[in-house]
């Protein structure tokens, strides 16, 4: 049979009234449909565009929201290699990168320059012939700085950069030590176990983190400084809690995590200066380890994983994000103190938990001494202008668990209620974009790996369509 025959019977029976004449159409539209709800209802965003806004998060957003008007224009330049093979790999990375950010803040100019076309200007940004940021206001400024150089090119980096830029001053967290605390350095230059939530702090949520000590240096305590003493082994001296105690109140803030601390026989190691000082102040440590059932599934009862369900709180954990303490102890607050300093209970444990007092290191539930969940596990409170945090277990700051679930979260949020962040617990805390992402349903995708998935998408849907209009056509 000639093509053309073929094709004008085909035509033909095309043209056949019937249902079948409409079904197929029907059939494209709900096919379409159901597509767009299931993608729009699942937040699943294929970007195959060079640009990739996804890439501006919250955080860099709004900082390029809040640029002053009276510094002129904020120029971004990225600084690419002569090499052909690095120029390809950052240009791939900056870019993108560089276009959202000009896209977003109409008082943004950002471009690319290499030293070979441009030397005046990388020698004026100091920069070399090395990948980098730099960033700078177009207009002179008195007070802050004018540029930032030498920013690794990436998100985070440029994040870092606006910050710097955008801040004039950044609230102190001071690292204590004297006392057998965790540290950010080990012997020998070895990372310590707090590394990651200093350098969080310091990097991310906007702190100057450095050491502290107390008494040692003779003088008082920065007033706006956020004190810090993760896993004292021993006790606090009379005059160095005289010196915190005037810290705060001067309006100064303290995080004392105080986990338990294991001796000889598995007892309790005691701190009893420390927690004679907490308790006039509204809060028993108590000589315990706090036991769930619910830990049985990861090997050990003292094991805590606890999801908080409302927002008690600014400086207690965001709801729905598990928190993650390996070891803790409870404490009781004093309640004819609550008033007058304003405690208020963070979280607590479930009902399936128990204090542990006789063997810490392998808790067994005695129904006659031991006393039943739900147990407070952190609090917060006043002490005279000043803001005061005790958690019951320092293991959630250490590196191997500061970034599981809600611990890093929960503890940002502490520092910066205890910087001075929301005056009050009104029952909304102040969780931010920065502390809890939003979902980002965005499947992204390099520059190498977009081809091959837009060609298996189209062939996902054309194919379908096809193989049915085929089936349909057969069956006539």
């Amino acid at each position: 049979m000639a093509l053309s025959e073929w094709l004008r019977q085909a035509w033909r029976r095309q043209r056949r009234p019937g249902w079948r004449g409409w079904a197929w159409g029907f059939a494209v539209t709900i096919f379409t449909v159901v597509l767009i709800l299931f993608a729009d209802a699942s937040g699943i965003v294929a970007d195959l565009t060079s640009r990739q806004r996804h890439r501006l998060d919250a955080t860099t957003r709004a900082l390029l929201d809040v640029l002053p008007a009276d510094r002129g224009k904020l120029e971004v330049y990225g600084v690419v290699s002569d090499r052909a093979v690095d120029r390809v790999a950052a240009e791939q990375g900056l870019d993108p990168l560089l276009a959202n950010v000009a896209a977003h803040s109409p008082r943004v100019r950002a471009r690319l320059i290499a030293f070979s076309t441009e030397p005046e200007l990388c020698r004026e940004l100091g920069t070399g012939r090395t990948p980098t940021l730099a960033l700078r206001w177009s207009e002179p400024v008195s007070d802050g700085l004018q540029l930032v150089a030498d920013i690794e090119p990436t998100p985070a980096g440029l994040r870092r950069a606006l910050r710097t830029l955008l801040e004039t001053k950044r609230p102190p967290v001071l690292l204590l030590s004297g006392h057998g605390e965790l540290a950010v350095s080990g012997s020998g230059g070895e990372p310590g176990p707090l590394l990651l939530f200093a350098h969080h702090l310091d990097d991310e949520a906007g702190f100057a983190v450095g050491p502290g000590t107390l008494v040692a240096r003779g003088g008082a305590l920065p007033p706006d400084a956020v004190v810090v003493s993760a896993g004292p082994r021993a006790d606090f001296l009379v005059e160095e809690l005289d010196q915190l105690d005037t810290h705060l109140r001067s309006g100064g803030g303290a995080l004392l995590l105080l986990g338990p601390v294991l001796g000889t026989g598995g007892r309790q190691r005691p701190l009893p200066l420390l927690e004679q000082w907490l308790d006039s102040r509204g809060v028993s440590l108590q000589a315990d380890v706090v036991a769930d059932l619910d830990g049985l599934s990861r090997g050990d009862v003292r094991h805590l994983v606890l999801t908080p369900t409302v927002d008690v709180h600014p400086a207690g954990p965001p709801p729905g994000l598990l928190l993650t303490l390996p070891i803790a102890r409870s404490l009781v607050g004093n309640e004819a103190l609550a008033a007058a300093t304003r405690a208020q209970a963070l979280f607590e444990t479930r009902r399936s938990s128990w204090s542990e007092r006789d063997d810490l290191a392998a808790p067994t539930f005695d129904l006659d001494r031991d006393a039943t969940g739900p147990l407070e596990l952190a609090r917060a409170l006043h002490v005279g202008d000043g803001r005061l945090v005790v958690i019951g277990s320092h293991e959630l700051a250490r590196n191997e668990r500061f970034l599981q679930g809600g611990n890093s979260a929960f503890l940002t949020r502490a520092v910066r209620w205890l910087a001075g962040g929301d005056a009050e617990a009104t029952g909304a805390g102040d969780t931010t974009e920065a502390d809890t992402p939003a979902r980002d349903g965005t499947l992204v995708l390099d520059g190498g790996r977009r081809a091959p998935f837009r060609w298996t998408l189209m062939l996902a849907v054309i194919l379908p369509l096809a193989l049915a209009g085929w089936t349909a056509w057969r069956r006539r």
